[in-house]
């Protein structure tokens, strides 16, 4: 079996306030709240588990928030944890959830220095074996080009297998580099291609049709929320059409879609297209709850059955 070693850059220490309403300069009351760990590499980490793998959980805590992730994570046991330790504050993240609306306030980002970042690449290095798998989630603030020699020099030395969905400068790392997988979202896409978010359909099909070819990824793939997510594998390019939901939260739907391809192209050797297909029922599925990777397994196995729409592009 793979391992699965998330490396998150950009910890979250989240809680949700359930109120009925959310009102400018009103002080609120909430009914209920609820605290989790998060962060794009800790959210593909639940889902991996659900999955049925047993992944790693790479991240970098500091002060209390930083603590309350760790213990989140080893209570919930959905990943084991490599963490390197920083000075400072993991950020906050604040939600003000009603029944109708969803408002987040992010904290402000904690660099991981040198020194930090080449700890958990070490500690990875003595627990990964051949063939294992490096998720590279979200942000990485504080990333220059000096962390993206270590990370090649990582996955060559121990013969990893590279997945990515982030943004950023270091999106234009791993847009050039060699992956199994990378998944990003429409803006991420339009920012590295040059083109404005609401540029034209027509436009953004040129431009993925010529970035998608020359990636070196096995698999890239640019998701658009609700709207059709466009994939190339080989020659073939294809979109699927996410089933329509009532949403609840998007909150980790694009990380369970990555967790979903990690398990069944990476560590099943499933048909490429037919992973995405049913990777977009799981995150289609996902926002209509307010958790991530929260299903049963009956739940599990009726999504994973559904149908999905592919087409040519």
């Amino acid at each position: 079996m793979r391992t699965l070693f998330a490396l998150n850059g950009n910890l979250l220490a989240e809680t949700t306030f359930y109120i009925d309403k959310l009102e400018e300069g009103a002080t609120l009351r909430a009914k209920s709240a609820r605290f989790q760990a998060g962060g794009k590499g800790v959210n593909v980490c639940k889902a991996a588990k659900l999955l049925g793998m047993s992944p790693y959980a790479v991240i970098f805590p500091a002060g209390n928030a930083g603590k309350a992730c760790v213990d989140f994570i080893k209570l919930k046991k959905f990943a084991k944890v490599i963490a390197v330790k920083l000075l400072g504050e993991t950020r906050l993240g604040l939600i003000a959830k009603t029944p109708n609306s969803e408002t987040t306030v992010l904290g402000t980002d904690l660099p991981v220095s040198p020194k930090d970042f080449a700890k958990a690449l070490s500690a990875i290095s003595k627990k990964a074996k051949k063939g294992d798998i490096l998720a590279f989630c979200g942000s990485f603030p504080g990333w220059n080009s000096l962390y993206g020699a270590k990370l090649k020099a990582l996955i060559k030395t121990k013969g990893l297998l590279l997945a990515a969905d982030t943004y950023g400068e270091p999106l234009k790392f791993f847009a050039k580099e060699p992956a199994e997988i990378l998944r990003i979202n429409r803006a991420e896409f339009c920012g590295l291609a040059g083109l404005k978010i609401d540029a034209p359909q027509t436009a953004f099909e040129r431009a993925f049709a010529k970035i998608a070819q020359e990636s070196p990824a096995k698999i890239f793939a640019v998701s658009d929320g609700a709207r059709a997510l466009y994939m190339r594998c080989g020659g073939k390019i294809a979109k699927f059409a996410p089933p329509a939901v009532a949403e609840a939260s998007a909150t980790g739907a694009g990380d369970t879609m990555l967790a979903a391809l990690i398990k069944l192209v990476i560590a099943d050797e499933e048909e490429p297209f037919k992973a995405m297909a049913l990777a977009v029922n799981l995150a289609s599925a996902s926002v209509k709850r307010d958790g991530i990777a929260e299903f049963s397994k009956a739940e599990l196995n009726a999504i994973l059955n559904a149908e999905s729409v592919e087409k040519p592009a």
